[in-house]
This record gives C-alpha cells, structure tokens and sequence, in this order.
C-alpha cells in the first residue's frame, strides 16, 4: 500500500478531487465520501495503466512541499487528506 495526497475541493454543486502528484488522475463526487471513493478508484486504475505502459510511479510530494510550492492553495473549501491504495507489483520493483 502506498499512501497518497489528495486535494478535495467544493465545487458549486458537487466535489472534486486531485493528486498533485499523480497528474492526470481526478475525479468528482456529490459528497466528500463519495468523492474520496471515486478517486481511489481512479487512481487504481491509473496505476493499473502506468503498470501496462511500464511507466514509472511519479515521486511522491510531502503536502509541505506543495504548500511551500504554491501547488495547493488552502481556502475554506479545499480539504486536505491521503488515502492509501494497493500498488500493482509492476511498479514496485
């Protein structure tokens, strides 16, 4: 398991949600819950993707960096969490 940034921002009718390291990985929801669920979901697949292109994982980023970086901007309606999801073996090695 790998644990990951996500960057959660409320939308005018819904959520969304990034990785500021894994570009091209994000996703929506109604609800945060449903938000952090769908962008799990969609960060597997993306990983599952990288695994058959035989790219490799992007480095991870501590949420400092970001912050320091400007990547993330914390406003009342970005919330800040991580998740961890399982790493196709493929790009362990």
């Amino acid at each position: 398991m790998e644990r990951f940034l996500i960057v959660i921002e409320k939308a005018e009718n819904n959520y969304s949600a990034y990785l500021p390291d894994v570009p091209g990985c994000a996703s929506t929801g109604n609800t945060i819950d449903e938000t952090v669920q769908n962008i799990k979901e969609a960060l597997e697949f993306h990983l599952e993707g990288l695994a058959e292109e035989g790219i490799s994982l992007p480095p991870s980023t501590s949420l400092e960096k970001h912050l320091i970086n400007r990547d993330i901007i914390l406003e009342d309606d970005v919330i800040i969490a991580f998740i961890h999801v399982p790493i196709p073996k493929e790009l362990t090695a």
